[in-house]
């Protein structure tokens, strides 16, 4: 009887900090995808830099956080990762015709990847506590 009420414990106590962790990267990719489809609103050709570099920094937290769901391994290396990934397809534009190679998109996919860190340092201070 102790057995089963100590697996019915743990079980819980699982259930429970993979919800969390649903709800908090699934909250932050929401937020940052909706924020992601204003700012490509309100892009202009003015020259804006926040603007224009927006959707690469919103796009490391966004592909980050559709991983965190799918995956169970280190979070900090997958959010290295999906930033490379991010980066890597801001390189490949270089080479194509319709594209246009932007450093400053690089820069704040730089950005993103560190906001995602401290998303990471955040949610791992919270389950501590719980």
């Amino acid at each position: 009887m102790l057995v089963s009420f100590f697996s019915h414990y743990v079980k819980s106590k699982a259930i429970g900090k993979w919800l969390f962790t649903v709800v908090y990267y699934g909250g932050l990719a929401l937020c940052s995808y909706f924020t992601y489809l204003h700012m490509m609103a309100l892009r202009t050709d003015n020259g804006s830099l926040i603007l224009n570099a927006a959707p690469n920094f919103l796009a490391v937290p966004i592909t980050c956080s559709f991983a965190f769901a799918v995956t169970n391994g280190n979070k900090k290396l997958t959010a290295l990762f999906c930033a490379l990934g991010v980066i890597g397809y801001e390189l490949m534009q270089l080479a194509m015709e319709e594209r246009t190679f932007d450093s400053f998109d690089v820069l704040f996919s730089v950005f993103g990847y560190q906001f995602m860190l401290l998303a990471i340092t955040v949610e791992r201070k919270i389950t501590s506590r719980a």
